[in-house]
């Protein structure tokens, strides 16, 4: 049995009446709806919780050993 899951939350009014949907509702393949209306379905889950694409970046805020900073003065008169 294959699920499909809904893209956004709207009322659809489709020839079986109307049905609300909620974003990422879960949906087997093979309703009614589904096959009306596949442009309303996608077989990713839109929100995935805990799923991480990248691991975040964290600036230092100290100097590595061997690194040098560079620091730019003002300028007098400025």
């Amino acid at each position: 049995m294959a699920f499909v899951f809904a893209r956004g939350s709207c009322v659809v009014a489709w020839t079986g009446g109307q049905t609300v949907l909620t974003e990422g509702q879960v949906w087997d393949a093979d309703a009614e709806l589904v096959q009306a209306r596949p442009d309303l379905f996608t077989d990713e889950p839109p929100k995935v919780h805990g799923r991480r694409d990248a691991a975040p970046q964290v600036e230092t805020a100290t100097r590595a050993p061997g690194q040098q900073r560079i620091r730019q003065r003002p300028r007098k008169g400025s």
